[in-house]
Protein backbone atom coordinates (compact mmCIF):
# COMPACT_ATOMS: atom_id res chain seq x y z
CA UNK A 1 0.00 0.00 0.00
CA UNK A 2 2.87 2.63 0.89
CA UNK A 3 4.54 1.90 -2.61
CA UNK A 4 1.09 3.02 -4.23
CA UNK A 5 0.79 6.22 -2.38
CA UNK A 6 4.47 7.50 -3.11
CA UNK A 7 3.65 6.33 -6.68
CA UNK A 8 0.94 8.42 -6.37
CA UNK A 9 2.41 11.45 -4.94
CA UNK A 10 4.98 11.08 -7.38
CA UNK A 11 3.12 11.07 -10.32
CA UNK A 12 0.97 14.02 -8.60
CA UNK A 13 4.15 16.07 -8.16
CA UNK A 14 5.38 15.30 -11.87
CA UNK A 15 2.05 17.04 -13.07
CA UNK A 16 2.56 19.97 -10.75
CA UNK A 17 6.15 20.32 -12.42
CA UNK A 18 4.89 20.16 -15.58
CA UNK A 19 2.57 22.65 -15.22
CA UNK A 20 4.79 24.78 -13.36
CA UNK A 21 7.57 25.03 -16.16
CA UNK A 22 4.74 25.48 -18.93
CA UNK A 23 3.65 28.24 -17.19
CA UNK A 24 6.92 29.73 -16.50
CA UNK A 25 7.80 29.14 -20.35
CA UNK A 26 4.57 31.21 -21.06
CA UNK A 27 5.61 33.54 -18.86
CA UNK A 28 8.94 34.09 -19.56
CA UNK A 29 9.29 33.67 -23.38
CA UNK A 30 7.48 36.90 -24.83
CA UNK A 31 10.34 38.68 -22.82
CA UNK A 32 12.99 37.11 -25.49
CA UNK A 33 13.93 39.75 -27.89
CA UNK A 34 14.53 39.31 -31.53
CA UNK A 35 16.24 42.10 -33.14
CA UNK A 36 14.49 43.51 -36.17
CA UNK A 37 16.31 43.87 -39.84
CA UNK A 38 17.18 47.12 -40.87
CA UNK A 39 14.98 47.62 -43.68
CA UNK A 40 13.89 50.80 -45.66
CA UNK A 41 10.76 50.18 -46.86
CA UNK A 42 8.00 50.36 -44.87
CA UNK A 43 6.49 48.00 -42.51
CA UNK A 44 2.77 47.54 -44.50
CA UNK A 45 0.88 45.24 -45.73
CA UNK A 46 -2.83 46.11 -47.60
CA UNK A 47 -5.33 43.38 -46.09
CA UNK A 48 -8.82 44.49 -45.93
CA UNK A 49 -11.81 42.82 -43.82
CA UNK A 50 -15.06 42.04 -45.24
CA UNK A 51 -17.81 40.80 -43.34
CA UNK A 52 -22.02 40.18 -43.76
CA UNK A 53 -22.82 39.98 -40.06
CA UNK A 54 -22.11 36.18 -39.34
CA UNK A 55 -18.69 35.31 -41.62
CA UNK A 56 -15.18 37.23 -42.31
CA UNK A 57 -13.45 37.19 -45.40
CA UNK A 58 -9.60 38.68 -45.53
CA UNK A 59 -9.11 40.24 -48.68
CA UNK A 60 -5.82 40.37 -50.16
CA UNK A 61 -4.70 41.87 -53.58
CA UNK A 62 -4.10 39.24 -56.19
CA UNK A 63 -0.52 39.97 -56.89
CA UNK A 64 2.09 41.69 -54.13
CA UNK A 65 5.46 41.90 -53.58
CA UNK A 66 5.06 39.07 -50.99
CA UNK A 67 3.49 36.66 -52.72
CA UNK A 68 1.23 36.25 -56.13
CA UNK A 69 -2.18 34.57 -55.31
CA UNK A 70 -2.91 33.66 -58.77
CA UNK A 71 -0.43 30.69 -58.36
CA UNK A 72 -1.85 29.29 -55.60
CA UNK A 73 -5.78 29.67 -56.47
CA UNK A 74 -6.04 28.94 -60.15
CA UNK A 75 -8.56 31.07 -61.65
CA UNK A 76 -10.59 27.88 -63.20
CA UNK A 77 -11.17 27.05 -59.47
CA UNK A 78 -13.64 30.19 -59.36
CA UNK A 79 -16.60 30.09 -60.51
CA UNK A 80 -16.73 32.74 -63.07
CA UNK A 81 -13.36 31.71 -64.24
CA UNK A 82 -12.74 35.56 -65.15
CA UNK A 83 -9.30 36.69 -64.74
CA UNK A 84 -9.27 40.35 -64.39
CA UNK A 85 -9.71 40.52 -60.86
CA UNK A 86 -7.68 42.55 -58.44
CA UNK A 87 -7.94 41.10 -54.92
CA UNK A 88 -9.08 37.99 -53.60
CA UNK A 89 -11.70 37.15 -50.51
CA UNK A 90 -10.31 33.89 -48.20
CA UNK A 91 -12.96 33.43 -45.82
CA UNK A 92 -13.89 30.74 -43.12
CA UNK A 93 -17.45 30.20 -42.23
CA UNK A 94 -20.30 27.28 -41.73
CA UNK A 95 -21.87 26.29 -45.15
CA UNK A 96 -24.54 24.77 -43.38
CA UNK A 97 -25.66 21.65 -42.56
CA UNK A 98 -29.12 21.11 -43.03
Amino acid sequence: MKKYIIFLLKAIWAIIGFVAIYALCALLIPYIEIPAEKTTEPKTKELFLLTNGVHTDLVVPIKSTEIDWSTEIPFENTLSKKTDFKYIAIGYGDKGSI
